[in-house]
């Protein structure tokens, strides 16, 4: 029990007042007797001020004192604090991405969050709703609201690690759109912080809590895995193999690449602390069934120590190339056979290619298409040229962009380059001191990609981030149709079937099998969630495919997301005490009154 207004008991400083009333001696009558004798006994035992015998003997008084502690307890408005089973919801958000397949001291990652989580639940209060989300490559529902204990147990001990990247800001966005801050709601994050941070946690208007498990990292990966045709070379291909070290300390390990499911090379790779290397190996003949590239080392996260090709032709990219003459560009270009490239310095009908290239060449007014600006106006996107910078500098660029990604622009000296001033919707990739260097644009059915700087103006063309940005570029605006000659996608990502009938199998990495009802053709399959090869069969068709990790990301084991919020653990003992008041002073007042009402009876009757 409590008391809201803890002064009103002053009120019993009346019970002495009262007391004081009862006890004052009356006045004596002087009268005359025959003898003091017995009259002197009598006082020595009664002749005390306060008659504590004739007080308590006073019904009155004991009344009295009795409303006025009643009553000043009823002022105080005294009440209980009572568990409020509505109090607050609670959203859950546990990390099943790769990273979570980690194994440190004898168990992964996952498991140790899941012990965790299943003590915190525990320790929650009753009424206290929870709702379950995975965050995965894209953030899943997985339980709604509930209060009931079991089915959070149920749910939350079915949940395993994926090979997928994970994708915790939007797990924490669709956990936010879910939450009341006026409610006392909470968030409660169950990772292995090996994620950046994201700005968004520090602008939620209600309380983040982080259950965290992991190590300190160390981890080799197989980052990126390609074939490419060699141009005006039959049956010659180059063989790229991107090898990270995400460590402190420097590493090395055997590289084997398998192709057909059979041994083709064996190399040893050596790596500094951090460091990311791309190795090209030659390969002439048929394009085989699959490639495996492999590195024999034993780290924490297996997971990405391999990654797979499923080798076939593509349809191929038909490019626009309008320039005054580019050597460097067109020879970046020239390396994919399946890309064919016109070369022209006038408009041409832009529809029927995959991909145009405006090299100083104005552009005329664009709605639809692929579209990439060198060192040239930016026509109708939502940016203008504002002046021109001399010798401008690189400060950052966008690594989780595809167009710049396994590349490093440190240190690249440009001659000049255009101040632009973007607006509306666009994405600046690369960012200059004075102004951005590279910026994309994506609107309905435009696509366009905006370079302020002239390549032959810097020294990019010859740094070996120069073809790898372009295959990028051509990779962003034809996804899967440059001449990688690979069927390939990223863990968690869709892969587009053609199936010939309503129905067809996938048989999954594992060995099962699943049956699919295809509405459409193509169908996307989204069932991507292992790394390994994909055999999708139906009528008059067979088709494979590769899925992988390849995300640096998420190779990146460290953690490296921190909140400053206390354990689940804690939050749940702080949820515990938070109680409803339920007053019932009304109690003590009728109590009070009763008790003045029989004083009066008394006193009347008296």
């Amino acid at each position: 029990m409590i008391l809201q207004a803890p002064l009103s008991l002053l009120l019993l400083l009346l019970i002495p007042v009262l007391i004081l009333l009862h006890a004052i001696r009356t006045r004596r009558r002087d009268a005359t007797v025959s003898s003091l004798l017995l009259w002197r006994e009598a006082l020595k035992e009664t002749g005390r001020r306060f008659h504590l015998r004739r007080i308590l003997q006073n019904l009155s008084l004991l009344l009295q004192i009795a409303a006025t502690v009643l009553l000043a307890t009823a002022l105080a408005q005294p009440a209980v604090l009572r568990d409020n089973p509505e109090q607050r919801n609670l959203v859950l958000i546990v990390d099943t991405s790769a990273s979570m397949k980690s194994r440190e001291g004898g168990r992964s990652r996952m498991e140790a969050a899941r012990g965790m989580i299943l003590q915190a639940l525990g320790e929650l209060g009753e009424g206290s709703r929870v709702l379950v989300i995975e965050s995965r490559a894209r953030p899943v529902l997985r339980s709604p609201f509930t209060s009931d204990r079991r089915a959070l147990r149920e749910s939350v001990t079915s949940l395993e690690a994926t090979d997928e990247p994970g994708s915790m800001r939007d797990a924490f966005l669709m956990a936010l759109s879910l939450v009341e801050a006026e409610r006392r709601d909470e968030i409660w994050i169950a990772t292995d912080g090996a994620f950046d941070p994201f700005e968004e946690i520090a602008l939620a208007g209600t309380d983040v809590r982080l259950l965290e498990t992991g190590g300190a990292g160390g981890n080799l990966a197989v980052t990126r895995f390609q074939f490419r045709s060699l141009p005006y070379r039959s049956r010659e291909y180059e063989i790229l193999v991107e090898v990270s070290n995400f460590s402190e300390d420097p590493s090395e390990a055997p590289l084997r690449l398998i192709i057909d499911g059979r041994p083709y090379l064996e190399d040893s790779v050596s790596l500094d602390p951090m460091e990311n290397r791309i190795l090209i190996y030659p390969y002439r003949g048929l394009l085989a069934e699959t490639a495996v590239a492999e590195l024999d080392v034993r780290d924490p996260l297996a997971t990405d120590d391999r990654a797979y090709a499923v080798l076939s032709a593509s349809r191929g990219i038909h490019i626009l190339l309008l320039s005054p003459g580019n050597p460097f560009l067109e020879a970046a270009l020239a390396v994919y056979p399946n890309a064919r490239v016109d070369r022209a310095l006038s408009e041409r009908d832009y529809g029927e290619y995959d991909m145009v290239v405006f090299d100083r060449i104005e552009p005329p007014p664009l709605v639809s298409g692929n579209y990439l600006f060198v060192a040239v106006g930016a026509g109708e996107l939502p940016m203008r040229e504002i002046g021109v910078i001399e010798n401008p500098s690189i400060v950052s660029w966008d690594r989780g962009h595809p167009v710049l990604q396994s590349l490093s622009l440190t240190g690249v000296e440009i001659g000049s380059a255009a101040e632009i001033e973007v607006q509306g919707e666009g994405e600046i990739l690369i960012q200059g001191r004075e102004s951005p260097l590279m910026v994309a644009h994506e609107r309905g059915r435009l696509r366009a990609l905006y370079m302020a700087f002239d390549p032959l103006q810097s020294d990019l063309p010859l740094r070996t981030a120069f073809p790898v940005l372009v295959g990028n570029i051509v990779q962003w605006f034809a996804p899967g149709e440059i001449a990688s000659a690979t069927r390939q996608v990223q863990a968690g990502t869709p892969y587009a079937v053609n199936p010939q009938g309503y129905r067809f199998d996938v048989r999954r990495p594992d060995g099962t099998t699943e049956t699919v009802a295809a509405a459409t053709s193509p169908y996307l399959y989204e069932n991507t969630d292992t790394v390994g090869v994909y055999t999708a069969a139906g009528s008059d068709m067979e088709e494979s495919f590769a899925v992988n990790l390849v995300d640096r990301e998420e190779s990146d084991i460290r953690p490296r997301f921190e909140i400053d919020a206390p354990r689940p653990a804690e939050a749940a003992a702080e949820a515990d005490t938070a109680k409803s008041r339920r007053p019932f002073a009304f109690v003590f007042l009728l109590l009070s009154l009763g008790i003045l009402l029989a004083e009066g009876i008394h006193w009347l009757r008296r």
